[in-house]
């Protein structure tokens, strides 16, 4: 389409007046009106007085409000032209005097609110404002949800009294199993047996637990506790020892132990004055944990995992005396004493995974966890005594200062093997005190939330010292195998928030 050329010429001449009516503009300066000096061709007082706004008289107060002063008189100081003329393409204006005035727009007219933080910005910049520390979407009951968690960590100390039973050896034969009591007009006894234990509690023993927790805002937890239980024991002792004055036969009324000599009978050794069986037991340990959010809840019931290490230490003994007169000897041999002690040390460490239930509220809460490891465990066992012979058969070498013990026996080994565990626990935990008069004025009780738990400990592959005896005459030596031990334990302690 051809425009008309009445139409060109009619918009080159509006082009034309509007570029020299904004050059013409441009070409005084302008002056401030906030009473300075005229400086230009036009007066401060013409530029803000009546002959431009009218009456003098409403002026002066009009005007005033409106000054450019208005804008920042900060900004006067002449250092300004250049960087915003270069940033905001000639905006504002700028005179000589009083220096750079920006253009209103670059002053956020009204005045812009500050951030919260002038340390942070707008996204992707930090936020200044607080975040979840958990937030999720998830659809429940055909409806979306949303999830947001947010908060400070919580840190929590407990301390428990543990009542500890220790497993006890069972029926554990003392001796070698294949020597059995010859008939003799004169003796009776009965085979010494470590089984009597097995009649008995287990081995029971005091100890304590400590425990640290951290909790997050999201509840996940870093948990570190400690127990030592000090070391248990159980004595079977029959018979009183020997009293020359008791009228009975004293042979009657003792123990023989069976041993190994490579004939088809073997040998018995005859404790006719006294013999004891002693069992001991310990262990201590501690875990590091760390729980992750509940990976299912619901209204007061909560499940998640747990992973972590595990350390543990198992510490067994069991020791035989016995006393013997030897009488009627062929060999002149003087009563002696027969001892016999074997050791067991099993240090494991390892990985261990567990699950956490969690029922309950702010007032208590039933807490349950299943957990498995596996640990590598690295045992060490020694088997030493004196006297494992029958005196009324043979001769004994007679104790010298250069060899006090001739009839001496040792064995020792170490192993490195990996041993399974299983444990479980349970907790009552409430806030009992608050509610007891007197408790409540005191403050490390007022405080405090009560612990009433159950713990149970099955470790496999453990070698035990009343099963890996080999019971040779003169020397026993260790035949290694394993077997399980467990601990379990009731506890009461108290738990702190800090």
């Amino acid at each position: 389409m051809r425009i008309p050329n009445k139409v060109v010429c009619l918009w080159s001449c509006l082009t034309a007046f509007t570029f020299i009516h904004t050059a013409v503009a441009q070409d005084y300066a302008a002056e401030p009106l906030s009473g300075a000096g005229a400086a230009g061709s036009v007066a401060t007082a013409d530029y803000a007085g009546s002959a431009m706004l009218g009456d003098a008289g409403e002026d002066a107060g009009y005007g005033q409000e409106y000054a450019p002063t208005a804008y920042d008189a900060g900004y006067g100081d002449g250092g300004y032209g250049d960087a915003y003329g270069d940033a905001y393409g000639g905006g504002g204006y700028v005179d000589p005097a009083q220096g750079y005035y920006p253009p209103p727009l670059t002053q956020g007219y009204p005045p812009q609110q500050m951030m919260p933080n002038p340390n942070m910005n707008y996204w992707p910049e930090v936020s200044p404002y607080e975040q979840p520390i958990m937030d999720k979407t998830y659809r429940q009951n055909g409806i979306w949800m949303n999830e947001g968690v947010t908060g400070e960590r919580k840190y929590f100390f407990s301390s428990e009294y543990l009542r500890v039973g220790f497993n006890r050896p069972g029926t554990d034969r003392i001796g070698d199993p294949n020597i059995y009591p010859l008939s003799r007009s004169r003796l009776t006894a009965q085979p010494v047996n470590a089984g009597v234990f097995a009649n008995g509690a287990d081995l029971t023993s005091d100890g304590a637990r400590g425990k640290f927790v951290i909790q997050n805002p999201d509840s996940s937890t870093l948990e570190m506790s400690a127990f030592w239980v000090a070391e248990g024991r159980q004595i079977y002792h029959p018979y009183p020892p020997f009293n020359i004055r008791d009228p009975k036969n004293p042979r009657n009324e003792r123990g023989f132990l069976g041993l190994d000599d490579g004939g088809p009978f073997g040998t018995r050794l005859v404790f006719d004055r006294d013999f004891k069986l002693t069992y001991k037991a310990q262990a201590w340990g501690g875990d590091i944990v760390w729980s992750t959010m509940p990976v299912y809840e619901t209204l007061g019931f909560k499940i998640r995992p747990l992973f972590g290490m595990k350390y543990l230490t198992i510490r067994e003994q069991f020791d035989l005396f016995g006393d013997s007169t030897v009488a009627f000897n062929p060999f002149g041999n003087q009563p002696y004493t027969t001892t016999l002690t074997s050791q067991t040390r099993s240090n494991l460490l390892g990985p261990q995974a567990a699950i956490r239930y969690e029922m309950g509220g702010n007032v208590f809460t039933l807490t349950g966890q299943t957990g498995l490891a596996v640990m590598a465990n690295h045992e060490t066992i020694q088997i030493y005594g004196n006297n494992m012979l029958d005196g009324s058969s043979v001769g004994i070498p007679v104790p010298t200062p250069t060899n006090p013990k001739p009839n001496e026996f040792r064995d020792g080994q170490a192993h490195t093997h990996v041993s399974p565990i299983f444990m479980q626990d349970f907790y009552f935990k409430a806030k009992v005190f608050r509610a007891i008069p007197g408790f409540n004025d005191i403050p490390i009780f007022a405080n405090a939330d009560m612990l009433v738990g159950y713990n149970f400990l099955l470790v496999g592959n453990v070698a035990r010292p009343t099963k890996l005896i080999d019971w040779r005459v003169d020397a026993p030596r260790i035949d290694l195998t394993h077997s399980r031990w467990y601990m379990q334990a009731v506890t009461w302690g108290l738990q702190w928030q800090f």
